[in-house]
């Protein structure tokens, strides 16, 4: 198959290609160049075929591609089926979420991983040296957990996740923070749209991409794309009386779902028309309505999947109907609901019909009723997205119901890994490159965090050489802190710890444990910042507890009261670092497992410790 860029359409690629060269451009997306009709015999078995059998023939036909590999791929790929739900002669829930991660985004990450997995395998099977791919994703909630889980073990990848912090549900957070391995989850503390254009901009970068090798995982990757046509094929097929049309109705966010509707009907699926739901997040009902684009600031919901002010795919669904709104509104009807409607909905289903539905499920049947179509003879069917069951702790506040899975539940006795960066591209672009050439680490945070304790314990466990500066300066001048302090004052002991800092050369040691005050040193951070800073932050009053109110500690105070001083520190230590751990919830062991499984080049760690 044959991929164009939406932005320049004389720009053409084939669909590998297309893969591993996620971007066109910034502005741009690669769609396929032609999408051919399946032949009406494909049509008349559709009814009798099973999912794999309709998959191999859809993707087949897609990509123009009839090869081993791609029945291989498709065959490791769909264990999972999609079922139907039906609530009435003419009202159908399409369940997409029976994948491993429970949500449609299984679909198009497994499909993607397995047939990158077996192209590369093809490739470099008999090569000493394999290439190494970093996977990078933002996601809004459910995509992170599907890549991750796809990628996860898989031995050409490295998998980089992004996600706005504290705005995906509880659930959706363990799934992302639990893999380990190969797969490091990072909150950023912006939304959606910010990872987004993060992963976007890294793609382009042309500094980076000369040492690293990355791929897109989000629906902005064509792979990730196209099998999300698949189901629609499977819902028709089981769904259908000749009697009867049939519409889809999507949760739209980033509206890729849309768009694997809309190339399923390119691909002769006889679709009647869609209804595209959106929540307060409505750019693409803006767009049809108005005819003019305009993105916007986006608005945290319960359906936060959805939360995106700039959806990607609107470019895609542009392209296809050649920019032009009136074109759009003869296949797509938008309507967008309120966050009330929304929980409404979800109660009204349960309340009528028994049936639990997830806050995205909820949005497109909210839009549905609210659109108050007068069709008649048809059949509507609902994408359900991701299951209810990841929004466990919403679903039991609105219909007062204990509702949960085994598979998810057992996610709370993982321990999370969850690095938190600031809200700042460049500083994500160096630490992307730090990490990439092997830069020490050195921990920071107020004294009390565990700074001393966590590099002895990776030393203890995996013989990772460490330098604790305290103990450096203890022994240089056989005194204690305390006496320093005494002899010297705060200005001295300070000008000491920033000599001894400068002191230490590059690969003298792979962790760097800091005095407390490292961050009231200029040159000191600087001559640190060339390695990979980790603050360790920890609550004052668990800091207070383990320092008796920080008197066994030589702290400088400036004059400051502990809490102040606190208070001041933490501004300063999440300023200079590059990344943040809350050490809260956290064992000493689990810090260093993290640190080590992620930070610390394998050649350097002893597994036989671990």
């Amino acid at each position: 198959m044959k991929c164009v860029s939406t932005e320049n359409q004389s720009t053409e690629i084939d669909f590998d290609e297309a893969i591993f060269h996620s971007l066109p451009s910034l502005k741009g997306l690669w769609v396929p160049k032609n999408i051919e009709k399946l032949p009406p015999q494909f049509f008349e078995n559709l009814p009798d075929m099973s999912f794999t059998a309709l998959c191999k023939k859809v993707m087949a036909h897609l990509l123009e591609d009839n090869s081993v590999l791609l029945e291989k791929t498709i065959d490791e790929t769909y264990n999972f089926v999609p079922e139907i739900h039906s609530i009435g002669s003419s009202e159908h829930f399409l369940e997409t979420y029976w994948g491993p991660t429970f949500t449609f985004k299984d679909f198009g990450a497994r499909f993607m991983a397995t047939y990158l997995q077996n192209k590369l395998h093809e490739k470099y099977k008999n090569h000493k040296t394999k290439p190494c791919f970093t996977i990078l994703v933002s996601t809004s909630g459910d995509t992170g957990s599907a890549i991750a889980s796809a990628f996860l073990g898989k031995s050409y990848f490295k998998v980089v996740v992004l996600y706005p912090n504290n705005k995906i549900s509880d659930m959706q957070e363990l799934q992302i923070t639990t893999y380990g391995e190969n797969v490091i989850a990072f909150a950023i503390d912006s939304d959606f749209d910010n990872c987004q254009n993060y992963v976007k901009k890294i793609l382009i970068d042309p500094i980076l991409k000369k040492n690293i090798s990355f791929i897109s995982a989000n629906s902005i990757n064509i792979a990730r794309l196209l099998p999300q046509c698949l189901y629609y094929f499977y819902a028709y097929s089981r769904v259908k009386i000749p009697s009867k049309n049939i519409a889809f109705v999507v949760p739209c966010g980033n509206c890729g779902n849309l768009v694997g509707g809309l190339i399923a009907q390119k691909l002769g699926l006889p679709i009647d028309f869609f209804i595209a739901a959106q929540n307060d997040n409505n750019a693409l009902e803006r767009y049809v309505n108005t005819g003019q684009y305009s993105a916007n600031k986006t608005i945290h919901t319960i359906s936060n999947a959805m939360d995106v002010g700039d959806p990607s795919n609107l470019k895609r669904i542009r392209h296809f109907f050649k920019d032009t709104p009136e074109l759009l509104r003869e296949t797509i009807k938008v309507m967008s609901v309120s966050q009330q409607e929304t929980e409404n909905t979800i109660k009204n289903i349960y309340d009528k019909h028994d049936y639990v539905i997830d806050p995205h499920t909820a949005v497109a049947y909210a839009a549905y009723k609210k659109l108050r179509l007068t069709h008649t003879n048809i059949d509507y069917v609902f994408v359900a997205t991701a299951h209810p069951a990841k929004f466990g702790e919403k679903i039991n506040e609105l219909l007062q119901i204990k509702y949960s899975i085994p598979q998810l539940e057992q996610l709370r006795t993982i321990p999370r890994e969850k690095f938190i960066l600031k809200n700042n591209f460049n500083a994500f672009k160096l630490l992307l490159k730090k990490k990439n050439t092997n830069r020490a680490i050195v921990l920071i945070g107020m004294p009390g965090c565990g700074k001393t304790t966590l590099a002895k314990k990776i030393h203890e466990l995996y013989k990772i050489s460490y330098i604790d500066i305290d103990d450096k300066i203890e022994t240089g001048y056989g005194m204690t802190l305390f006496q320093l302090l005494d002899k010297f004052g705060e200005d001295g002991l300070s000008l000491i710890e920033e000599q001894a800092i400068l002191t230490i050369k590059k690969d003298d040691a792979h962790v760097i444990s800091t005095g407390g005050s490292v961050i009231y040193s200029k040159p000191g951070m600087i001559w640190l910042q060339h390695e990979i800073v980790i603050y360790l932050k920890t609550d004052f009053d668990i800091l207070k507890e383990r320092t008796q109110n920080f008197t066994n500690r030589g702290i400088i105070f400036n004059g400051k009261t502990p809490r102040e001083l606190y208070d001041e520190r933490v501004l300063l230590y999440e300023k200079n670092s590059d990344l943040t751990i809350d050490c809260s919830t956290h064992t000493i062991e689990h810090l260093a497992k993290m640190i080590v499984t992620h930070f610390i080049p394998e050649q350097f760690v002893d597994i036989t410790m671990d």
